[in-house]
C-alpha cells in the first residue's frame, strides 16, 4: 500500500473559522467598516484566511455562524449592525440594541463555490457614537460544510 501526502493547500470539506485578533474601531461616520485583524480559530485546520476573509475551497452547502462582541454596550437604540457578507454582498445581519455588547448573526445555511469569500462588516449609521469590536474568541466567523 502506498501513502501519498499532499501539502500546501486547505483540507477540502473541513471546518473553517477565524477569531478576532485585535480591536477594531467602528467610527461614528455613518459608514460601513470591515472587521479586520483575524487569526485562524484553534481546531479549524482547513481555514484559508486572506485579506480578512474566509476563502472557501469547495463547492458545498454549509452553515455559517458569526458573532461580534463589543468592548462595551452600544450607547443608543439601533444604528449599529454586524453584517455577514459573501463576496461583498450581505447574507445576514444582527442589529445591536441599546446596552447590548454581543451581536449574534442567526445561523445561515448557504451554498458556496470555490473562491467565495466570507467576511464581517460593521455598519454604523449613527452620527454621534462609535463602537469598538473586541479581540478574542467572542468575535468569530465559522463555516461548517454539510457532511
Amino acid at each position: 500500500m502506498t501513502l501519498n501526502i499532499v501539502t500546501g493547500g486547505p483540507i477540502p470539506g473541513v471546518l473553517m473559522g477565524i477569531d478576532k485578533n485585535n480591536s477594531t474601531l467602528v467610527a461614528d461616520a455613518k459608514k460601513t467598516t470591515a472587521v479586520v485583524g483575524w487569526v485562524v480559530r484553534p481546531g479549524y485546520p482547513g481555514t484559508v484566511l486572506d485579506n480578512n476573509a474566509l476563502v472557501i475551497d469547495i463547492a458545498a452547502s454549509g452553515v455559517v455562524r458569526a458573532q461580534v462582541t463589543l468592548t462595551g454596550g452600544w450607547q443608543t437604540s439601533s444604528s449599529l449592525w454586524a453584517q455577514l457578507v459573501r463576496n461583498g454582498t450581505e447574507v445576514a445581519s444582527a442589529e445591536f440594541a441599546q446596552g447590548q455588547a454581543v451581536g449574534t448573526i442567526a445561523q445561515q445555511t448557504i451554498t458556496v463555490a470555490p473562491g467565495d469569500r466570507l467576511a464581517l462588516n460593521m455598519v454604523n449609521s449613527h452620527f454621534l457614537y462609535a463602537a469598538t469590536v473586541q479581540s478574542g474568541p467572542g468575535t468569530y466567523l465559522v463555516f461548517e460544510p454539510a457532511s
